[in-house]
């Protein structure tokens, strides 16, 4: 999982999750608070797009 939203803020954590076992762990942090992006698989290579980088701030950035 990618940012997200916390009581009106976007975050920078990410969380890894293991589909198997359930088990959730934190992942690096994102280079900005980020919500509300969309994400696609490249490749290898996880690419998001777009979002909310904060609560009135839309930006078209994209990240890999």
């Amino acid at each position: 999982m990618f940012g997200g939203e916390d009581q009106g803020g976007e975050l920078r954590t990410t969380q890894v999750i293991d589909l198997k076992t359930g088990q959730v762990r934190l992942g690096h942090q994102l280079p900005t608070p980020l919500g509300h992006a969309a994400v696609a698989l490249v490749g290898a290579r996880i690419l998001l797009m777009g979002g909310r980088t904060g609560p009135h701030h839309v930006t078209a950035k994209v990240w890999w």
